[in-house]
């Protein structure tokens, strides 16, 4: 009987195998496949050490839910943090768009009347209420302008009436009144002014006789 024998053909040569093109793509790829575990598995590690799974639904869910709970501040979607956006409605009515990550207020958040006029949108990072704030009345009039930093108080802080009259201007430094606070009524009249530094207040005028903190 015929006996099969290996052929010397060079192309048999695992060395000469190992350098083909062939080879080395497969090489290529299995190098790639191997760091990206190894960089998956880091990151879920770094994700774990909160307690809890996190998951990414790029996708609209009602208030409501019932798959959606809040824990510690948290908000969940079965269980596992939600990364989305929020929507709230009053009788069929958008009333509220909210993103979050990972279970955190992030991004612009929008509120609108029932004619849908905008209510007010603001910013969130991380859960915090950062950057420029803004309201309105039904009008669409300005109604306030507030700003923030880590979730405090820090800037210039002003308010208007319903017809456009400025009535509060406040400075904040890290939620506490610092610099030039002053109000008015509806009719324009000054009705509060003083100056607050390092936390004491001067030049107090009019009804406001307390220092507020945000």
């Amino acid at each position: 009987m015929a006996s099969l024998a290996l052929s010397p053909d060079s192309s048999a040569d695992p060395v000469r195998l190992l350098l083909s093109g062939e080879v080395r793509g497969r090489w290529v790829g299995l190098l790639l496949r191997f760091l990206f575990t190894v960089l998956f598995g880091l990151q879920s590690l770094d994700c774990s050490r909160s307690g809890l799974p996190e998951q990414t639904l790029e996708l609209p869910l009602e208030f409501g839910d019932p798959t959606l709970t809040n824990r510690n501040g948290v908000l969940l979607h079965s269980g596992i943090p939600f990364t989305g956006t929020l929507i709230e409605r009053a009788d069929q009515q958008l009333f509220r768009k909210t993103p979050y990550h990972q279970g955190k207020r992030h991004g612009l958040a929008l509120a609108f009347y029932p004619d849908g006029r905008l209510a007010y949108e603001k910013w969130f990072r991380k859960g915090n209420r950062e950057g420029v704030h803004k309201g309105y009345w039904p009008s669409g009039q300005l109604q306030f302008v507030y700003r923030y930093r880590n979730d405090l108080f820090d800037g210039e802080q002003v308010g208007y009436y319903k017809t456009g009259q400025r009535s509060a201007l406040h400075h904040y430094r890290q939620g506490y009144e610092e610099g030039l606070q002053s109000g008015w009524d509806a009719e324009g009249r000054l009705i509060a002014n003083y100056t607050v530094k390092e936390g004491k207040r001067y030049g107090i005028v009019g009804r406001f006789d307390c220092v507020s903190v945000h």
